[in-house]
């Protein structure tokens, strides 16, 4: 059975939207294999529908991509506020321990030692501080500095210390204080702790040097027959309070070595201080004393 061309151009909506019976479905195909012009109205009425098809899921794919984007968008400024506030919390907050800061015993009571925080150029605010005990004989004071802002503003104040938290020495600065509230004279406490038996203990000889403030350029030592010594050896001429330095500090050495009394200082090959000291001192006031004679 045929149908007009008019019947068919009617139906081709329905037909497109597949809301046809089956029965009216093949007459309007059968005409559409037959009919050219209807065939070509056919195809171009189904053209634009098929692109609105692909516009829908392009737009779809689109919002898909930039909800994606606005999500790894947020991710990225979360991780970079959390990554912030971490460093500004670090500098404003907590900040680090440095034992870089000038540092003086201004005061002295039965329970405590305050120190005062003098002449220091660093541009940070200190909030606190520890005790370094990674020293055999003594313990440091470790400053607890961060960046000055609107929670820690810049200025250095004195801390107080109570002397129940000295283990042995407490080193600030230049000197010491012990558990009891005495203060000496740190090369006089380090010596009386670093003191050796014996002169061919060279790294022990070297060590009491250092803590002696005696800067050398070379020694050597005399142990194949007594008397033992220490041979102090300079390249270039000593001024004489540099020399007076040495002698007078070489004695607290002689002091802290059990088997040794001299300590020779040349200057090339040329003998120009012959320093003798026997006494052995062991008590830490003693040390003082003859250190600042």
């Amino acid at each position: 059975m045929k149908i007009p061309c008019s019947i068919v151009r009617e139906l081709l909506p329905n037909y497109i939207d597949d809301c046809m019976e089956d029965d009216a479905k093949m007459l309007v195909e059968e005409h559409l294999k037959e009919c050219d012009a209807c065939r070509a109205l056919y195809e171009n009425m189904k053209k634009p529908l098929q692109d609105e098809h692909k516009d829908k899921e392009l737009d779809y794919l689109k919002k898909v991509k930039k909800q994606n984007s606005l999500k790894i968008i947020i991710a990225i400024l979360i991780t970079i506020c959390i990554f912030m506030t971490g460093i500004l919390t670090k500098i404003w907050l907590i900040g680090s321990y440095t034992n870089e800061v000038e540092d003086t015993i201004m005061k002295v009571t039965n329970t405590e030692v305050e120190i005062g925080l003098t002449g220091t150029n660093r541009n940070f605010a200190i909030i606190g501080y520890t005790l370094d005990d990674r020293w055999k004989f003594y313990q440091e004071i470790l400053y607890q500095e961060v960046m000055p802002s609107i929670f820690h503003s810049y200025g250095v104040s004195n801390i107080k210390i109570p002397l129940k938290d000295i283990e042995h020495y407490l080193k600030v600065g230049d000197q010491v204080i012990t558990k009891d509230g005495k203060i000496y004279n740190a090369m006089s406490a380090l010596l009386i702790e670093k003191r050796i038996p014996y002169v061919g203990d060279v790294s022990g000889v070297y060590e009491l040097l250092k803590l002696a403030d005696i800067k050398v350029e070379t020694f050597s030592l005399k142990t194949d027959q007594e008397p033992y010594a220490i041979n102090l050896i300079y390249q270039k001429p000593l001024s004489r309070l540099e020399k007076e330095k040495i002698e007078n500090n070489a004695k607290g050495v002689l002091a802290s070595i059990d088997n040794c009394n001299i300590i020779n200082l040349y200057v090339g090959d040329e003998l120009i201080s012959h320093i003798v000291y026997k006494e052995k001192i062991k008590d830490i006031d003693q040390m003082q004393k003859l250190l600042l004679e």
